[in-house]
């Protein structure tokens, strides 16, 4: 008699975790459609809108290390003709304008760079 009472005490413990199994995946599928739904409603779209902005945000930072190159340059060409009329060049107020400039330029294209992923 004990053993028939062991079994249907199996029996009984084994149809509680089916049913309990089932409650859980019943709560998941109920969860990811709530999700799926919000998702739906515009999660799509506004990743979109993040990474054209992030795009964006590259495309301009390269230009301003594009910029930023080429008026290197013209700066070395100018900084030489200067010095070859023995002018101190740094004290031209549209030189000390430029290097702030380019500080700035330099500062903003940093902290794109440190916010952008390497992969988009």
């Amino acid at each position: 008699m004990s053993k028939i009472v062991s079994i249907e005490k199996q029996e009984l413990s084994a149809e509680k975790i089916d049913l309990s199994s089932v409650d859980i995946l019943k709560k998941k599928t109920s969860e990811a459609k709530s999700f799926l739904k919000k998702y739906n409603k515009g999660l799509t779209r506004e990743i979109n809108n993040a990474v054209q902005t992030l795009k964006e945000a590259r495309k301009l930072n390269d230009d301003g290390f594009s910029l930023r190159g080429s008026g290197a340059k013209d700066f070395r060409a100018f900084g030489r003709k200067a010095q070859e009329l023995g002018v101190d060049f740094l004290d031209i107020p549209e030189v000390k304008e430029y290097l702030d400039t380019m500080r700035e330029l330099d500062e903003i294209n940093s902290q794109i760079l440190k916010a952008i992923p390497s992969k988009i």
